[in-house]
């Protein structure tokens, strides 16, 4: 994903940002090509990511498949798993569930894509009540110059569809980077997130500069 977007050091991607999933995760991953331009990976891992090396004796499956030809990429992956959660000490009424899907085409000048997520029960494994979260995410960017891009994103959500339904989540950016060399990039970049719900309504507006720089 982090390669489709191209701006993974703006904000990360709408799979974490719902907090649906983690970046990387302590397991055995394999990975590999099919020939005529499809790809795949299997992992089996702990489920409760890199930052926590956490076990409850279960073990977490991953898989993605995906194709990619003349600048067109498409994938779709799931997760099934109890992250983690059911430890001795803790009842398991449900099992973590997620699916993705992916749709980029990319050139040299132009970035173009959509994610879709959902995930069921990802936070309700030892909760005897169940809950979901869906959404999708829209990006672009276009080359301006070789030194200079313009990009957007926007993301909508419903982070909790059965117990909290009409709360929704919204996210957006719009930025300038300027590619100072191949190792340092830096974006000026302005940002939007809201999120409602009966009760309460929270806005927040951010606008700032970002870098990355690469060793």
């Amino acid at each position: 994903m982090a390669g489709l977007n191209g701006y993974r050091y703006v904000d990360p991607g709408l799979v974490s940002r719902l907090g649906v999933g983690a970046p990387a995760d302590w397991g055995l991953h394999l990975n590999g090509r099919a020939g005529g331009g499809v790809d795949w990976a299997l992992s089996a891992v702990t489920g409760a990511g890199f930052k926590r090396p956490d076990t409850d004796g279960r073990v977490n499956y991953e898989a993605r498949v995906g194709w990619s030809g003349d600048g067109l990429t498409l994938a779709v992956g799931g997760y099934r798993g109890t992250r983690a959660l059911a430890d001795g000490t803790a009842t398991r009424y449900h099992t973590a569930r997620r699916s993705t899907a992916v749709v980029a085409w990319t050139d040299e000048r132009f970035r173009l894509g959509a994610q879709f997520v959902r995930a069921d029960n990802w936070n309700r494994v030892t909760s005897p009540l169940p809950d979901a979260a869906r959404g999708w995410s829209a990006w672009g960017s276009y080359r301006i110059r070789p030194d200079f891009a313009l990009f957007a994103r926007h993301d909508r959500a419903d982070p909790s569809t059965r117990q909290d339904p009409r709360r929704k989540d919204r996210y957006s950016q719009v930025g300038l980077e300027w590619r100072k060399s191949p190792h340092l990039r830096i974006a000026l970049v302005g940002k939007r997130q809201e999120s409602a719900s009966p009760s309460r309504q929270l806005r927040a507006t951010e606008v700032g500069i970002w870098g990355q720089l690469d060793f």
